[in-house]
């Protein structure tokens, strides 16, 4: 039942939820250059201003990774 409830937002956003997914496989691959344009495209796609907010906050996030030089760790 739950993921009926989240389907149904997805369809009427899919090209942000496309590029919100895409950078959050990126991010969780530690490839974080990658991930900040793809929270930032997520950001101008968003219609929801939590969703705007939250790819703001991912790129941010993403921005301080590359700056303090984190890296992923299997």
């Amino acid at each position: 039942m739950t993921q009926d409830k989240y389907a149904g937002k997805r369809a009427r956003n899919p090209r942000y939820y496309t590029a919100a997914e895409a950078a959050a496989v990126k991010e969780r691959n530690g490839q974080y250059v990658q991930a900040e344009k793809l929270w930032l495209r997520a950001k101008k796609l968003a219609r929801h201003p939590n969703n705007m907010e939250w790819a703001v906050n991912r790129s941010h996030y993403c921005m301080r990774a590359l700056h303090n030089e984190w890296s992923y760790i299997n």
